[in-house]
Order: structure tokens, then C-alpha cells, then sequence
């Protein structure tokens, strides 16, 4: 990926991997630019290898990128990293746990 593939700007992650900017939204790709995350974020940061997280008017959601899916949509202050299939989250001042599902527990 390249700013002549049409992006306004391109931070490369890994030797797989490179977010990407156009018109001031964020997405993962490929190098070959295959699509991981969609261009729609305002902001993309690293989970682990598996899940990036994704924010949108400053609130955070959880994307696996194996699926290609939404797993906690960006309505939280804080989502820690995963461990052992947990995440450690924080919405509306109150800190709790999800599964690598998207489900609270």
C-alpha cells in the first residue's frame, strides 16, 4: 500500500499488515490490500494479533480481524488488551469484563 493507492496516509504495523487513511477515517490492510478493518474509524490501535481496536468519536469497540467482525462495538473508555479470552473493559466509569465474543460477563 502506497499514498498512490489512493490513501492520504499509511502507518505500517508488521511485515503483514498496514493502517491506512483516506479523507480522515482509519482501516487495516493487507500488503497485497486485501481489506482486515474497514476504512470508516477514526482511530485503529493493536489488541493482539488477532483483535485491533477500533474508535469512533472517542470510544473504543473491538474488532477481530480472523472474522472480519465487530466484537464490542466503540462505546467504551477503555478495552484492554485480550488474555486468556478475556478483556478487561471500562464504560460509563464502571470497569468489567468481555469474552473474545463480545459478551460481558
Amino acid at each position: 500500500a502506497s499514498t498512490e493507492d489512493g490513501y492520504d496516509g499509511i502507518r505500517e504495523l508488521d511485515q503483514f499488515m498496514v493502517v491506512v487513511q483516506r479523507n480522515g477515517k482509519h482501516g487495516l490492510i493487507t500488503r497485497d490490500g486485501d481489506i482486515l478493518i474497514p476504512l470508516r474509524w477514526d482511530g485503529i490501535g493493536k489488541g493482539n494479533s488477532d483483535f485491533f481496536l477500533v474508535m469512533k468519536t472517542k470510544k473504543w469497540g473491538l474488532y477481530n480481524i480472523k472474522k472480519r467482525k465487530l466484537i464490542l462495538p466503540p462505546k467504551y473508555e477503555f478495552i484492554g488488551r485480550p488474555k486468556e479470552g478475556m478483556i478487561r473493559i471500562k464504560a460509563n466509569g464502571k470497569w468489567g469484563f468481555a469474552n473474545t465474543k463480545g459478551e460481558i460477563v
